[in-house]
């Protein structure tokens, strides 16, 4: 007999005695009991068995909720009580990670019905660094960022702030002197290139969800890198408050610097390149204005004129390198760790 019939009798708490192989069980309730307690009224558990599924049916659904972990059930006992570990327990530790949800590719995001402005996602453990590059309403760029966490739904969640008075591009070093609320996001999944960016305004207006999927500039779309750099993004330690996120897509390469302008106000440039050799890239720096704010309606950008400088960025390794400013100032760069996991 494969299957057996029974009914939970307790939720209980169980520790594994010392150098042994058994276990003792006390009574507990949903909220602190780790175990559930069975009594079979039609066949038993038998020697082997151990991480096999316990499941409740609920209508005509069946759910998995528990874990063989040991007991006492046998052809000689029959009512002898099993003891199961509760799933809910697992997954809520962390399962849920592999289980519910799904992870996003790091990389460029955006909607393509409403081009101009775009987000850089990077997934580190169960953590999510979000760079959001749009325009305030006098037309000017701007950016925000996050880092949001896993949520036992899935979804990520965090604050997305708008920071200020911080370093220019050739500037000396200053850290940034202001930091205001915008806004607390969420991103839901719906599959490692797609999902939903739901925006619950700091001022308390209307929340707005924001479609979003994977930006590709590769052909065959989100081809390997060839770079010997990692993607995503990348920082000066000894420089906090700026950063560059740096994705390659088979041979072609953007760099999305965001720091800020001479005023002290967020502001951000793209530079989009050839991978040479494997390692480095070079361009002219594009500065975009007039678009679409955060919750604003679509409104196109439109290139400001001219170019503010060349950028270079040389890989060292696949997480360090050197980065040549518009002024011919070289610094050193690494990637930005935030997760619990750090970039492959």
């Amino acid at each position: 007999q494969k299957l057996s019939t029974g009914a939970m009798k307790s939720y209980t708490s169980c520790t594994t005695l010392s150098n042994s192989e058994s276990f003792n069980c006390s009574a507990a309730t949903a909220t602190t009991g780790n175990f559930l307690s069975v009594q079979w009224s039609r066949g038993v558990t038998e020697g082997g068995s151990s991480g096999s599924g316990l499941y409740k049916t609920i209508g005509s659904t069946n759910y998995l909720v528990g874990q063989l972990y040991g007991g006492s059930s046998s052809c000689t006992a029959p009512t002898a009580a099993d003891a199961y570990g509760r799933f809910d327990t697992a997954f809520n530790a962390a399962l849920s990670r592999w289980l519910n949800g799904a992870n996003p590719a790091t990389g460029y995001w955006w909607n393509p019905a409403e081009s101009g402005r775009g987000y850089g996602i990077e997934l580190q453990g169960d953590q999510i660094s979000l760079v959001a590059y749009m325009f305030e309403a006098s037309g000017a760029s701007t950016w925000y960022s996050a880092l949001l966490n896993r949520q036992l739904d899935g979804s990520f969640s965090g604050n997305l702030s708008r920071n200020a008075g911080g370093q220019t591009f050739t500037g000396a070093y200053k850290a940034p002197t202001a930091s205001a609320l915008i806004a607390t996001v969420k991103l839901t999944l719906t599959s490692t290139t797609k999902g939903l960016l739901t925006v619950f305004p700091a001022d308390g207006s209307a929340a707005q969800t924001l479609s979003l999927e994977r930006f590709s500039f590769s052909t065959p779309a989100f081809s390997a890198s060839a770079g010997s750099f990692e993607n995503g993004v990348w920082w000066n330690e000894s420089q906090s408050g700026r950063g560059f996120m740096i994705e390659a897509q088979g041979s072609q390469a953007i760099v999305g610097s965001y720091l800020y302008d001479d005023t002290g106000q967020p502001t951000w440039y793209t530079m989009v390149s050839a991978v040479q050799g494997g390692k480095s890239i070079s361009g002219s720096l594009q500065q975009y204005v007039n678009g679409q704010t955060l919750l604003g309606g679509y409104v196109p950008s439109s290139a400001k004129p001219g170019s503010a400088g060349t950028l270079s960025f040389s890989a060292l390794t696949s997480t360090t390198g050197n980065l040549t400013l518009p002024s011919g100032e070289t610094i050193p760069l690494k990637r930005f760790v935030f997760g619990s996991t750090a970039p492959n």
